[in-house]
């Protein structure tokens, strides 16, 4: 039995289209047993009452503090499936992989397994700007990795091994799930294979906002040892680490050298956020704003320490 866990929050006809892409692919990909457990994040919009008129029999409401994490692991905990297939509100899953990652016998071949996503993407408006794919893969080629994101399927055993996602962590919490499967031995195999659509508002600078470099933060701090999780922050997290090197430099050499350099980076780092984003900024704006977060980074790695939140949450009626 397949449990498909699907968290959001004021996904509103996403959501929909989420829950009747699940049905159309348990039909079509003939998964057999299933069942689909949608955790709701307080949405001020219609998103409970649309998941249960998808005539969806588990839906649960945080109560108190949310986050992905949170959500994830109340779904994995009222979930009867022999592995755990979570993904997102504004995801549209599409067939055409299962029989890559399950045998002749519905069991799964690889202990925790994802895809490729495809990013759909609108503006504010929701009015439509481009598609990509997420990551780059090799047609035919499996890829084997120690993080993840929020989509991926895992059998329901390793998940107990390997325990929920940190609570703690409001962002990079697949990231951190990766970590510690890897640490335990696992690795995820990424399929070749296009899984989802997935539907969502550009958030080309969300790693430069002030959530996205206070949980960044903790990341790195929880695996500050951890060399392969620090190879894969990197790209995002080079100038973090150049800013105290240059400090340190400035008492070796004349001071305007290493200034110098680091503001070189900055402003290359600056022209790759712009060179990402296909809707317009200002260029001045983001140099400031990369600028101050090398400074909050380290703040925040110092002094911001996130307490476990309470799991509270409710069942909804769904007669």
């Amino acid at each position: 039995m397949v449990s498909f866990i699907i968290i959001g929050k004021n996904e509103g006809q996403k959501l929909v289209n989420c829950i009747k892409s699940v049905k159309e692919f348990t039909d079509k990909e003939k998964v057999g047993k299933y069942e689909i457990i949608y955790v709701d994040s307080q949405s001020t919009d219609d998103s409970v009452s649309y998941a249960i008129n998808q005539g969806i029999e588990k839906v649960f409401v945080i109560d108190g503090k949310c986050n992905a994490a949170l959500a994830r692991n109340i779904g994995a905990k009222d979930a009867v499936g022999d592995f755990l297939f979570f993904l997102d509100g504004d995801m549209e899953l599409l067939p055409g992989f299962w029989k890559k990652i399950v045998n002749e016998r519905g069991k799964m071949i690889y202990p925790v397994v994802s895809g490729i996503e495809n990013d759909v993407l609108y503006n504010n408006d929701w009015d439509y700007i481009i598609s990509r794919y997420r990551r780059k893969f090799k047609p035919g080629k499996d890829r084997y990795t120690s993080t993840l994101g929020g989509l991926m399927c895992i059998n329901r055993g390793l998940w107990r091994i390997v325990g929920g996602f940190d609570a703690r962590l409001n962002m990079n919490e697949d990231l951190d799930y990766g970590v510690l499967l890897a640490n335990k031995g696992f690795k995820l195999c990424r399929k070749p294979e296009l899984w989802v659509n997935h539907h969502t508002r550009f958030y080309g600078l969300r790693a430069e906002s002030e959530h996205g470099i206070k949980y960044t933060a903790v990341f790195i701090r929880k695996h500050l040892f951890n060399i392969p999780a620090q190879m894969h922050m990197l790209p995002s997290t080079y100038s973090y680490w150049l800013l105290p090197v240059c400090i340190a430099l400035a008492f070796f050499v004349p001071w305007w050298m290493p200034l110098a350099f680091y503001l070189a980076v900055v402003i290359y780092r600056t022209a790759r956020v712009i060179h990402k984003t296909d809707i317009g900024v200002n260029p001045f704006k983001v140099f400031i704003i990369r600028l101050k977060k090398d400074f909050k980074f380290w703040w925040y790695f110092l002094t911001y320490w996130p307490g476990k939140p309470a799991v509270e949450y409710s069942r909804r009626d769904t007669e």
